[in-house]
């Protein structure tokens, strides 16, 4: 098996940076790790202690705001360029909750600021795109049978409501919808696409939550166990690991409120699929 290359997005910090130490510790004979974020004084930090504690791995920091298609798809391009492969992908950047979508002062109502919907949900969809197209020019592995993996960083507030950052929330429920989504085709270009979904962990986003009485944090040690679940798993594909406390739980689409729905996404999932093998002809063609 070649040497592999990963990218993952925030990784200069918290739940980015565990992941990117798992992979330097892991078996999966990744040699060259991106890190891609737009904080370049912690990223360069990170990069210099990276490089002290892991000397037989190779690191590069990309600057990259993840909301803009056209900065990813350069780095990207670079990073491809220089390293000759994408093997895996952590699209992890993120940002909590900005302005306020609910505003009643002054005369004129007020456009809510869509910044944490631009990074957390547009970025992220611009990360998997990008990983899909790098991802599947490599040959299926002979062990694992997949051209390369992507993981998410989904939140269990793409799960249950959270009323306290309600576009946050909904980015996070695009993610975990846009990774179910995605698994049929994936599953068929064999290339797995996963997501985690971790409670309040202590990165520079759940921090400022510390004060709260009765907060809850989940160490980003079980963060890591997810993801090593993922990578030791290649079967599995659209799912979501919920993440709290030392708890890794697979969290499931909701039940079909009737036979006739799951009929009809039947359907249209086999529609799909006939799109996805070229076999699909219009009535009015035939």
């Amino acid at each position: 098996m070649p040497s592999r290359t990963a990218i993952v997005t925030g990784g200069a910090a918290g739940i980015g940076l565990a992941i990117v130490k798992y992979l330097a510790h892991s078996e999966q004979n990744v040699a060259h790790i991106a890190l891609l974020d737009i904080d370049s004084n912690t990223a360069n930090s990170a990069l210099k202690s990276l490089e002290a504690e892991f000397p037989y791995l190779t690191f590069s920091f990309h600057l990259c705001d993840v909301a803009s298609w056209e900065i990813q798809a350069q780095v990207f391009r670079d990073i491809y360029t220089k390293q000759g492969r994408i093997d895996i992908v952590c699209a992890n950047a993120g940002i909590g909750e900005t302005g306020s979508l609910f505003t009643t002062a002054g005369d004129e109502p007020v456009k809510p600021g869509l910044k944490t919907h631009d990074v957390c949900l547009a970025g992220t969809i611009y990360t998997v795109s990008l990983a899909a197209f790098y991802l599947s020019r490599n040959q299926p592995s002979p062990v694992t049978g997949i051209k390369g993996s992507i993981i998410c960083t989904a939140s269990n507030s793409g799960i249950y409501p959270l009323n306290l950052a309600p576009i946050y929330t909904t980015a996070k429920y695009g993610v975990v919808g846009l990774v179910r989504g995605l698994a049929d085709r994936f599953q068929h270009e064999k290339i797995q696409i996963n997501a985690i979904a971790p409670c309040i962990v202590e990165t520079n986003i759940g921090a400022r939550l510390r004060e709260l009485p009765g907060i809850v944090f989940t160490p980003i040690s079980t963060v890591t166990k997810a993801v090593g679940q993922l990578f030791s798993s290649p079967e599995l594909n659209g799912k979501i690991l919920e993440i709290s406390e030392d708890r890794i739980t697979m969290a499931e689409p909701p039940p079909f409120v009737d036979e006739s729905t799951k009929s009809n996404l039947d359907i249209l999932g086999d529609l799909a699929k006939k799109i996805w093998r070229g076999n699909f002809e219009k009535e009015s063609d035939k």
